[in-house]
């Protein structure tokens, strides 16, 4: 017998990002509570019942929702050390973005592209 996988609304996924924003103890490592795993239960719990599902339903939406925030940190950060200037077009990146310990670096700023080798033929070059 396969479990049956519930279908996500946009409603319900906004919702369960704020609730889950309002529980520190389950996403920010620094939080006096983040090892307390009583109180990490008893929050998953009280974010289920408010969002009307259940608790294991909750903490694999929130798994997969960290591991595509994470996927799309990756792309970001390795786009931007390339020079891109490159925004991720995932519609809850930015609303995410308290769960992540990475620095993502700004974008960086307009370049001109060097000189081909063949720009540089008609330069005079000093010879040591």
């Amino acid at each position: 017998m396969t479990a049956e996988v519930m279908k996500w609304t946009k409603e319900m996924t906004t919702v369960l990002i704020d609730l889950y924003r309002g529980y520190e103890c389950l996403w920010n490592k620094n939080s006096t509570n983040y090892r307390n795993r009583a109180m990490k239960a008893q929050a998953i719990i009280n974010i289920a019942q408010q969002v009307g599902v259940h608790s294991e339903e909750v903490l694999r939406k929130l798994h997969n929702l960290r591991c595509q925030l994470n996927s799309e940190i990756r792309k970001v950060v390795k786009k931007r050390r390339e020079g891109i200037n490159y925004q991720s077009a995932w519609e809850l990146f930015d609303t995410l973005l308290f769960m992540s310990e990475t620095e993502i670096p700004p974008n960086p700023p307009h370049r001109t592209v060097p000189k081909t080798l063949g720009q540089y033929r008609h330069q005079k070059i000093p010879i040591p």
